[in-house]
């Protein structure tokens, strides 16, 4: 690829990982990660994850790179909402470099560009990928893995010991990540090795077992030092949990289409259309012109069909296989713009760019979720009130509401300004001689189930239209 495309796919994805990073709060499982985290920091102890948010001493049900190198970062720079998502969009902003090498290898600078374009522009990449997740890591671990397959495939003479050692680094990110994804990127790579005598004369090859060694030698002294409690979580979290939530088959398998031709529409419909004219190509030129690559592709993409078919939707899990995807996708693409001369496709990706920093970074339009309770009881907390103690109250009016946000809440709030106040669930509120006389940071619903209980109160401070301070008679 030249380094002017490179460039410019740097440029572009900088932009889409890094101009938001300072909008809203972390949300969800985030909360609860950055928290490990934080409590990594307080109490140097790396290797054992203390999860406060189920109030356990020990968390097995993911690996330790995500929250060692969070850790890392707050104690560096402090906590702050960028700082919290930094290390997800890295992995993410790695990945993406790395997604340009592999369809730039494949296809063309064409197609490295606009498989990067159609990355980004999906759904789940925004709600899902760039979240304070193990995504990112995954995704990562996936591309550097098929980096180094596709170049040891292509020339197995060439730096066979640099290139097995790049797809064992791949696999080491991946056992950082969740067991699953080891499965769905290890199975093509086997698929292939049993129908091509190419590859299993390559499995002989010295220089390909000493590059895969340290990589393998590290996931080894890793589980031996977490002993057998983190396999027995993470199959728990990662494979039990998913296949025994699967009870209603034809409602998950209408949520899997949904986040397949919703979630991820333009790779889907750039790769069926890619697809089809590969097809019509090769029933011409006879099936037997089917490039190695390109086998090991279409390969990869088949675990989307028993993941529909055996595993409770959670869209994350087609993440690896939509990889391959987006590389058809991306030639699609390329074949299909290929009038548009290289440098005016160079300049829309800046264009692009350039716009995702004025709205997010100089407009501020919000793309990440505020945690509007936190931003009040931060406000609270500065004004000169500050010294009376309260409580806060949580919705329950949105699906995202329940007793486990207000637990979230709880964690947020000590992450933001560095103190514990109790949160509580609008439906499940403290008894009537606790309520007597308190100061509560309400959301609007909270409201209403103090007025069903038959408690007064009166409003001492509005913070926006949703929450406010309320003063119990």
């Amino acid at each position: 690829m030249m380094r002017s495309s490179f460039l410019v796919i740097v440029l572009f994805a900088a932009a889409i990982c890094f101009s938001h990073l300072h909008q809203g709060h972390v949300a969800a499982d985030a909360i609860r990660y950055a928290y490990i985290a934080d409590t990594i920091v307080e109490t140097n102890d790396w290797f054992t994850l203390k999860d406060s948010f189920a109030n356990v001493d020990s968390y097995f049900n993911k690996p330790h790179l995500l929250f060692w190198v969070l850790a890392a970062h707050l104690k560096m720079f402090g906590y702050s909402t960028f700082v919290a998502k930094l290390p997800a969009a890295l992995f993410v902003f790695a990945s993406l470099l790395m997604l340009a090498q592999v369809a730039g290898l494949l296809f063309g600078e064409r197609a490295a560009l606009l498989s990067v374009a159609l990355f980004v522009s999906t759904r789940t990449f925004m709600r899902d990928v760039l979240d304070l997740n193990v995504e990112g890591i995954a995704v990562f671990g996936t591309l550097l893995l098929l980096y180094g397959v596709l170049k040891i495939l292509r020339n197995p003479e060439a730096k066979l010991f640099r290139y097995s050692l790049l797809a064992g680094l791949g696999l080491l990110l991946l056992f950082q990540s969740k067991t699953p994804f080891i499965l769905l990127s290890a199975f093509p790579i086997a698929v292939l090795g049993m129908l091509q005598p190419k590859v299993r004369r390559l499995a002989l090859r010295r220089d390909l077992w000493l590059g895969l060694l340290p990589p393998l030698l590290v996931i080894v002294v890793w589980l031996l030092i977490l002993d057998q409690s983190y396999v027995a979580g993470a199959i728990d979290n990662q494979w039990v949990n998913p296949i025994r939530e699967n009870s209603d088959f034809f409602g998950n398998l209408q949520t899997w289409m949904k986040a397949i031709f919703v979630s991820w529409a333009p790779l889907v419909y750039f790769g069926m259309f890619g697809l089809y004219k590969r097809v019509r190509q090769l029933r011409t030129s006879g099936w037997k012109s089917i490039r190695l690559e390109e086998l090991l592709l279409g390969i990869w993409t088949l675990p989307i069909v028993p993941i529909v078919f055996a595993v409770e939707c959670r869209p994350r899990y087609i993440l690896v296989p939509m990889l391959a995807v987006t590389l058809f996708a991306g030639e699609a693409a390329a074949g299909a713009l290929r009038r548009i001369p290289l440098r005016q496709l160079q300049g829309a990706a800046l264009t692009a760019g350039a716009l995702c920093i004025i709205l997010f970074s100089a407009l501020d339009i919000p793309i990440h979720r505020t945690n509007r309770l936190v931003a009040a009881a931060s406000e609270h907390l500065r004004s000169a009130n500050a010294t009376a103690p309260f409580f806060l109250c949580v919705d329950g009016d949105r699906p995202h509401r329940s007793p486990r946000e207000a637990r979230f809440t709880e964690l947020l709030l000590d992450l933001e300004v560095g103190t514990r106040h109790p949160v509580f669930y609008s439906e499940i509120l403290p008894s009537e001689a606790t309520l007597r006389g308190s100061r509560i940071l309400a959301e609007a619903l909270c409201r209403s189930h103090l007025e069903a209980r038959g408690i007064r109160f009166s409003v001492e401070q509005e913070y926006g239209e949703r929450v406010q301070l309320l003063i119990t008679l």
